[in-house]
C-alpha cells in the first residue's frame, strides 16, 4: 500500500484497532472478519456504536466466503461496508486500485 502513497497502519486485533482508531483517524479501514478474541462483525458493530466513526468506510478483505457472511444488502449498507474482496482473488494491485477509487470517492 505505501509503495502505491497510500498510508496505512496494521493492527493485530480487534481491541488495538479500536485504541488506535481515535489516534489515526483513520478515512478507510480495510477489515478481515476472521480476528482473534472479537469476530470482525463484532469488531464492526462496536465500531459503529461511537458516533464519530459511524461514516468511516470499510472494505472487507476476507477468507470468508461472500455468501457466508450473512449481511443483507441493507446491513452492509448501515454499516458503510463499501467493497467486498475475497483474498484468494485479490491482488494487491486490485485491492490498492479499489482504495484509491473509494478514497476520492469519499474526499
Amino acid at each position: 500500500m505505501e509503495d502505491s502513497g497510500i498510508t496505512s497502519e496494521w493492527q493485530s486485533s480487534a481491541q488495538d484497532a479500536i485504541d488506535s482508531i481515535d489516534k489515526s483517524k483513520p478515512k478507510l479501514i480495510i477489515l478481515e472478519l476472521q480476528l482473534h478474541v472479537h469476530n470482525g462483525i463484532e469488531f464492526l458493530h462496536e465500531l459503529r456504536s461511537y458516533p464519530d466513526w459511524q461514516m468511516i468506510p470499510i472494505i472487507l478483505l476476507t477468507l470468508v466466503p461472500e455468501h457466508e457472511l450473512g449481511l443483507s444488502e441493507d446491513s452492509k449498507k448501515q454499516l458503510n461496508i463499501v467493497g467486498y474482496h475475497y483474498k484468494p482473488h485479490t491482488s494487491l494491485e486490485q485491492l490498492v486500485e479499489f482504495v484509491n477509487e473509494e478514497l476520492k470517492r469519499s474526499a
